[in-house]
């Protein structure tokens, strides 16, 4: 066979395939078959370091010549540069999103085990005889609605206590 060599990318100079570099499979089927074959490997120039490409060859016959394959290298390098920039940027989203996440999160928790922690202390007063201790009420969520119904409880104990002290 007679080999011809295209790259997909036009650059100045002679390149000269390493054919140890062609995968085997690809080899195996030129003997066999005139269909297309194409492979993903380390293709090598000659005087060049390996790149990962894309090898599609196929045997071709010319009337009064004997048979060629043609290589048509495309270069992965560029595709793989962008994939490893995108899957850099992905990982940096994420981690910004988990870290926005747990701040979230945090929040919430506080905004709901503050008030909750409020009304225990207020409650433990309450056991030790100090009626005057009431929730503060900021918001119009459920804690506020708890709060309300916590301060009209702590009312009505202390307004029966007062009653009964005065029997």
């Amino acid at each position: 066979f007679r080999r011809v060599l295209f790259r997909s990318r036009y650059q100045a100079g002679r390149y000269v395939l390493d054919l140890n570099t062609v995968p085997k499979e690809i080899s195996d089927h030129l003997q066999k078959s005139d269909s297309l074959v194409y492979a993903y490997a380390q293709s090598r120039f000659l005087g060049a370091k390996p790149e990962p490409s894309l090898i599609v060859a196929q045997r071709v016959t010319i009337p009064d010549s004997p048979p060629h394959v043609v290589y048509l290298l495309y270069s992965q390098k560029s595709v793989n540069e962008s994939v490893d920039l995108i899957k850099n940027a992905l990982l940096a989203t994420g981690l910004f999103l988990i870290v926005l996440i747990a701040l979230i999160t945090w929040l919430v928790v506080r905004s709901v085990v503050s008030p909750v922690r409020q009304a225990a202390v207020i409650a433990k007063k309450f056991t030790e005889g100090d009626f005057k201790q009431r929730l503060s009420v900021d918001s119009q969520d459920e804690i506020a609605m708890l709060a309300n119904s916590f301060n009209e409880m702590a009312l009505s104990i202390e307004n029966q206590i007062s009653r009964l002290e005065n029997l």
